[in-house]
């Protein structure tokens, strides 16, 4: 009588002589790709971590007086998900008051996310994002768009 690990083992054996003709054996597929399969429909976005550096590109835009990233999904679809595309918009906190002369411009945004905890509809808690400027000249504008700069 053959033990369970025997059996398992001339099972595999026999599953792989067949080779690829059999293509219901889970033994001779995989290697396919990068992604698990589990994980190539759901997961496929994320968000910005806090203090991490990133290069952004989309619209400035000023809501109430200060300057937001309005985000371009199409350079960072990796950013879509339904929340973020509802509200798209990222503070960017700057001492330079000079960002008026990129408002409604395609912008190149080189800063790091900041992360924070606020009160949200009815108190309950909300996580903001915000852009700290990498430096003073880390926003410049982007000729032809998002998707000219990052060749999508």
């Amino acid at each position: 009588m053959l033990s369970i690990g025997a059996a398992i083992l001339l099972a595999i054996g026999s599953a792989r002589a067949e080779g690829p003709k059999n293509a219901t054996c889970w033994c001779t597929q995989g290697g396919g790709g990068e992604i698990p399969t589990p994980f190539s429909v759901a997961n496929r976005t994320a968000e910005l971590a806090d203090r991490e550096p990133y290069l952004l590109f989309g619209k400035l835009v000023f809501r109430s007086g200060l300057p937001y990233l309005e985000l371009d999904f199409s350079a960072h679809p990796w950013l879509a998900s339904a929340v973020r595309k509802a509200d798209p918009y990222y503070l960017i906190e700057s001492s330079n008051g000079s960002l008026h002369e990129y408002e409604d411009k395609t912008v190149k945004v080189l800063a790091f996310a900041h992360v924070r905890l606020d009160k949200g509809h009815r108190n309950s808690p909300k996580l903001v994002y915000s852009l700290e400027l990498a430096q003073e000249s880390g926003i410049t504008p982007v000729e032809g768009g998002a998707a000219c700069a990052t060749g999508l």
